[in-house]
């Protein structure tokens, strides 16, 4: 496709200031971190047969949910010249109050609840501002912590990010295939013949490569911006589907083998290839969109998509707090009539138009529209 075409087609990817595709991810990755803390991430641990291996493949890729938030950041803020003190003013102090204002409506929550169920619950301003300074909140808003992290060292990797050549970023996929995938690996089978299992010396330190956050977000900014989805053609389509669906096979495998030798399924294996996964992923979806069908862009759809994908946040941090007001009541009508798998399903479409009728109130309320 020639660069004036090209030029044409990527103006159809995005509808205003925001990228069609990456609201599709950010939405994906919303529901699949729902997803995971539900009963049916982890069913591959009491079925059998077909069944298992089934739930099993689901629960390999829902792992993809945060690494795919982590790519998404990487692409939007790597591009960008800030200063720190820039970063700390408009990025980090929203962060920081967002997770302020929302850990205490859920310690707030939790205190109702145990009063209505007649149990001890009692908070003082220490343990609050503990809690939130060790992340000891019931929720899962680690990733937040991690992203503050990406966040504090931001114009530092932004200047790192805009250099990466082919042959380093190569460098830090294969560097963390053998941390994450191949080191796990062997060491399954050595335990089987009851051998010392191998690692890397804890000295040996490559945050790019081991360091998730950071890894995540530059393979993100790669991909993104420095490789043409243009000159994808069918045989790396498949190749990288072959990828992926080889990944998934090893996750499943060693985690058969584990169960086989401790006599219990674990989450140990699940994220073997997560890396995988998830830029498989990403780079299909923004190759769908640019490349294949990028009238998906337009119009109500386009729109319609980047108005979900601009709910996700407010989704993700409301999540936990719906669940502990309604998951009971919800599941106590639900289990009886569904399997397990589309309950689970179910409360990830309540939790998410909840979340998003929730969040769009909480963005008219003034100040708040720029934190969720």
């Amino acid at each position: 496709m020639g660069e004036v075409n090209k030029m044409k087609a990527l103006k159809t990817v995005g509808t205003g200031n925001k990228k069609v595709y990456f609201e599709l991810l950010r939405i994906v990755a919303c529901a699949l971190v729902i997803f995971n803390h539900l009963e049916g991430y982890r069913l591959y641990g009491i079925a059998s047969g077909s069944k298992q291996f089934f739930y099993m493949c689901l629960t390999m890729i829902t792992r993809m949910n945060v690494p795919i938030f982590f790519m998404i950041s990487g692409a939007l803020l790597f591009d960008r010249d800030e200063e720190l003190s820039s970063v700390l003013k408009k990025r980090v102090i929203k962060v920081v109050l967002l997770l302020v204002l929302f850990d205490f409506v859920k310690i707030s929550v939790d205190n109702i609840c145990a009063i209505i169920h007649g149990e001890d619950y009692t908070y003082t301003l220490y343990d609050f501002i503990r809690c939130i300074l060790n992340n000891e909140i019931d929720a899962p808003y680690w990733y937040l912590y991690s992203y503050l992290g990406v966040l504090v060292t931001l114009p530092f990797f932004q200047r790192i990010a805009k250099k990466i050549t082919k042959n380093e970023f190569l460098t830090l996929l294969v560097l963390h295939f053998i941390s994450f995938s191949v080191f796990p690996i062997v060491n399954i089978f050595l335990t089987q013949i009851a051998r010392p299992t191998l690692s890397l010396a804890t000295d040996f330190q490559v945050p790019f490569a081991f360091e998730k956050p950071f890894f995540y977000t530059l393979v993100g900014y790669y991909i993104d911006k420095k490789l043409d989805v243009y000159k994808l053609k069918s045989k790396h389509i498949c190749g990288l589907s072959f990828l992926c669906f080889t990944g998934i096979i090893l996750s499943n495998l060693c985690t058969y083998i584990e169960a086989y030798i401790n006599g219990v399924y674990s989450q140990n294996y699940v994220q073997l290839f997560d890396y995988v996964t998830s830029i498989v992923f990403f780079v299909l979806v923004k190759y769908i969109f640019v490349v294949v069908k990028p009238s998906l862009c337009e119009d109500n759809i386009g729109k319609n998509i980047c108005f979900l994908g601009s709910m996700t946040l407010g989704i993700y941090m409301l999540d936990p707090i719906l669940k502990t007001v309604f998951y009971d009541k919800y599941i106590t009508v639900a289990e009886p009539l569904l399997p397990t798998l589309l309950v689970s399903l179910g409360w990830i479409i309540i939790s998410m138009l909840l979340g998003t009728i929730i969040t769009m109130v909480i963005k008219k309320i003034p100040g708040f529209k720029k934190i969720v």
